[in-house]
């Protein structure tokens, strides 16, 4: 098994990320790669306070799921915050499909149908 990853918790190393290159965009977030480390994603609230109250009830509800000792096998690891050139990033494992892709969203599976994703 390999080491956790601990995203540093200051804004002192910036990582650089470009606003034109996301590989995925929900309603209130953007998703990057994380430069250097392909099974991590950065993703960005839309820097409103929709986005930032998103990002911030889905980290909490994470944390207390952690802490309850339940099961978040189904979720992508959070793994903490870090700086970045276009503001505060939230790092995640990256979801990946068999092919090496980025998966899809839900609501893209849902679109095109399940079996379309498969």
């Amino acid at each position: 098994m390999k080491p956790a990853f601990t995203a540093p918790q200051d804004d002192s190393a910036l990582v650089n990320l470009s606003a034109d290159d996301p590989v995925g965009a929900g309603t209130r977030h953007k998703c990057y790669r994380y430069p250097g480390k392909p099974e991590l994603c950065i993703k960005l609230p839309d820097r409103n306070k929709y986005g930032i109250k998103q990002q911030k009830r889905e980290e909490k509800l994470y944390r207390s799921l952690e802490r309850r000792g339940a099961s978040t096998s189904r979720l992508a690891r959070y793994h903490g915050h870090v700086g970045t050139s276009l503001g505060r990033g939230y790092v995640f494992d990256a979801l990946r499909d068999p092919d090496g892709s980025y998966s899809r969203t839900c609501n893209e599976m849902l679109q095109k149908g399940i079996d379309d994703a498969c």
